[in-house]
């Protein structure tokens, strides 16, 4: 599991280009509930500071772990394949951050502001199955940047899964 989580944090590209460097985090299965992904990727430093510094940065977030067939089939989620990558995309949504970037529907005295992206993804791969959620955070409080990003978030998770994929013994 922790080899599936490094090499999902090499392969998933996220925005930022130079300007921010990201951390991918295994968090070990405990056997309780809890709202920790398995596998997360995040910016280093404050949300506040990475947003004055780039303007743009995303994080993600992976579960993942086998599963007998007929748990697969309750499920229901799709088989997946890389040309089926766009139609495992369980939801999207765009949001004002209001609470994890300071002054997300008003500007601050610093101009720091914006929206976040959110997309969603469910699918199992043989005995495996994988949930995956991509935020992009931005400054640009347009909301227009959903189309780009939502194709960027269809390319990390077919990244992912390659990834996940090549793991698998």
């Amino acid at each position: 599991m922790q080899a599936i989580c490094d090499a999902v944090s090499e392969t998933v590209a996220l925005p930022g280009g130079d300007t921010v460097a990201y951390t991918g985090v295994y968090h070990a299965p405990t056997g309780a509930a809890t709202n920790v992904p398995i596998c997360g990727i995040e910016p280093e430093g404050a949300y506040a500071d990475v947003a004055a510094a780039s303007g743009e940065f995303g994080r993600a977030e992976f579960d993942y772990g086998t599963v007998t067939a007929e748990q697969a089939r309750t499920l229901g989620y799709l088989e997946y394949t890389s040309a089926t990558a766009e139609q495992l995309l369980t939801g999207d949504e765009t949001v004002a951050m209001r609470q994890e970037l300071p002054c997300a529907s008003e500007a601050c005295e610093d101009g720091i502001h914006g929206y976040m992206y959110r997309f969603g993804f469910a699918t199992v791969t043989g005995d495996v199955v994988v949930i995956a959620q991509f935020d992009y955070i931005t400054t640009s409080t347009s909301g227009e940047r959903e189309p780009a990003y939502r194709s960027q978030a269809i390319e990390a998770f077919t990244a992912a899964m390659g990834a996940v994929i090549a793991q698998l013994p």
